[in-house]
């Protein structure tokens, strides 16, 4: 059996196969749904079809794993329609939408979420983790489009709103803190009181990462206090008899800690769909071209930043690093491969540096060593590895190809920023 439900194909087995149950349905259902809208909107004729078929089947077998009866229902009378009626296509699959995002709501709002079976492992792979306050918070990372510290004039303020220019678009953003007021009056008092707890450090870089829901791109500033990197959490329930937002997941322990535990995939669909709702979304919002102008003027004549490459088959392990660069004032570049790094060397001559990981698919690490030493100009550029693998055999051949310095993960942030201070300098 084959499930295309809007996600990659390994990540939904592993989600049956641990029966995790309701808390990562409602992610998987929240990107299922942003994945149809998407495929209304960009795809037609036989093609949509096709897809609209198979989104379709996995929205069928979710409710049948399940048991929801509405979303079998809904997924049952539009497959036999689209099988009956292909030319309209693209009108069943609106009304499945509406009508599928309206069980989701139901759903949600209703005992089935919270009574889970617990506790609960989960992979943070593909998750971004951090903590604040008393609240650890995950993001999917295949969500997030960049995560970087914006230069001031980046940051504009308008109508009592606040947008980032970003690739030529001027894109919402929110705080952190703001949203969970916003959207659970519970939570105010804790939420300020981590705003609190970055106030006391606001001469450090705020991170601000770039999120894509569905059509919609949105700025958030996370406000993290401590980045989580272990490769699993464990989430256990509240024990609490009082209704709570469905993105509240439960609670865990980290470093001998009590902590809430929030999904940020949730929180955002849920503030997009009430944005929606009430027909104002700040991404509406009107600017002068003259005013557009000077911001893009001004970030262009800052001054030149030492530029490095990261190159790591994980996004989460990617973005952690490039946040950790982007705070010692370095310029951040990505690579998900050997491959693909060799492509962003040759198109981008500024690279001083790259940090590489040794396990990945199509280049591994010493692959890309060794076909980097074979162009003159490529292997002028130091390279430091970063990896998991320890033995002294990685590090000798590692080194033996050209690798200027050999890091292990986890590493000590300070002592590998001084390394690389010493290299670019």
């Amino acid at each position: 059996m084959v499930l295309k439900f809007g996600i990659k194909e390994n990540v939904f087995p592993h989600f049956v196969q641990t029966a995790v149950s309701k808390m990562r349905f409602t992610t998987e259902m929240a990107e299922a749904l942003e994945h149809l809208e998407m495929l209304l909107a960009h795809s037609q004729g036989d093609e949509l079809v096709e897809q609209l078929t198979r989104e379709i089947e996995g929205f069928l077998e979710l409710g049948e794993f399940f048991q929801f009866s509405e979303l079998i229902a809904i997924a049952q009378t539009t497959l036999a329609s689209l099988q009956a009626s292909p030319q309209v296509a693209q009108t069943l699959g609106k009304l499945a939408l509406t009508g599928l995002r309206a069980a989701y709501e139901e759903i949600l709002k209703s005992d089935h979420i919270h009574n889970s079976t617990y506790p609960l492992k989960l992979a943070t792979s593909k998750l971004l983790v951090w903590a604040n306050g008393c609240h650890v918070f995950m993001l999917n990372s295949d969500s997030i489009e960049e995560m970087l510290i914006p230069e001031p004039d980046q940051m504009i303020d308008s109508r009592q709103k606040r947008f980032l220019h970003w690739r030529e678009q001027m894109i919402p953003t929110y705080q952190l803190s703001e949203l969970l007021s916003d959207t659970n009056p519970v939570l105010e008092t804790t939420s300020r009181q981590d705003s609190a707890v970055i106030c006391e450090s606001k001469n450090q870089p705020e991170p601000t990462l770039v999120i894509s829901k569905g059509q919609q791109i949105l700025a958030l500033q996370p406000q993290m206090e401590y980045l989580i990197t272990e490769p699993e959490l464990v989430v256990k329930p509240l024990g609490v008899d009082i209704e709570l937002p469905s993105y509240i997941c439960g609670c865990t322990i980290w470093k001998e800690r009590l902590f809430q535990v929030i999904d940020i995939n949730i929180l955002l669909s849920q503030m997009i769909c009430h944005t929606a709702k009430a027909s104002s979304l700040p991404g509406k919002a009107i600017f002068s071209k003259a005013v557009v102008d000077n911001r893009i003027t001004s970030v262009m004549t800052k001054a030149k930043k030492a530029t490095i490459l990261v190159v790591d088959d994980a996004k989460s392990v990617r973005l952690l690093i490039s946040l950790t660069l982007q705070k010692a004032g370095y310029e951040v570049l990505q690579a998900q491969d050997g491959k693909e790094a060799i492509a962003k060397l040759q198109q981008n001559p500024s690279i001083q540096l790259v940090i590489c990981d040794i396990e990945m698919p199509n280049m591994n690490g010493f692959e890309f060593l060794s076909h980097r030493l074979q162009n003159p100009l490529l292997a002028k550029i130091p390279v430091v590895i970063l990896s998991t693998c320890s033995s002294n055999k990685h590090r000798q051949l590692a080194m033996q190809l050209g690798a200027t310095n050999y890091f292990t993960k986890p590493y000590i942030e300070q002592e590998f920023l001084a390394a690389l201070k010493v290299i670019v300098a």
